[in-house]
């Protein structure tokens, strides 16, 4: 009689606490595995933002060497055109067309007919000396 007042008296304790035990442990390995993929997302994000990052930085500073490297060259090519020798009015028709265009000499975008041509005031006096080869 004492064995099964204990028995009754205990009837499903076990299975109880055993699924208790087992809801804690499947509710901690949940929230580990939810912050294991929060933190991995963030890895991810910063790893995709650093390469984002650094791509767009090294096109954009080889895009600017490039770009002042064919300035150089525009302009040791100008610098080589012998404009002293010509009369300013072919100057400023036929070589600053040819480097602005001729649409845009006529009417540039964005003008609002104040000083159309800016090399309109160009003399032969303005454009100074010829330019050396070693400068």
């Amino acid at each position: 009689e004492d064995i099964k007042f204990v028995r009754d008296a205990f009837n499903g304790d076990v299975f109880q606490g055993l699924g208790s035990a087992l809801n804690i442990f499947f509710d901690e390995t949940a929230n580990i595995i939810e912050k294991a993929h929060v933190e991995i997302r963030l890895l991810f994000f910063c790893y995709v933002f650093c390469v984002v990052f650094i791509f767009y930085f090294l096109l954009f500073k080889e895009t600017l060497s490039t770009a002042l490297r064919e300035v150089n060259h525009v302009r040791q090519f100008v610098a080589r055109i012998p404009t002293f020798l010509f009369e300013a009015e072919f100057v400023r028709d036929d070589i600053v067309g040819f480097f602005v265009g001729e649409d845009q000499e006529e009417n540039p975008e964005g003008d609002s007919g104040e000083d159309a041509d800016p090399m309109a005031a160009w003399t032969t006096e303005d454009m100074g000396s010829p330019p050396r080869l070693g400068d």
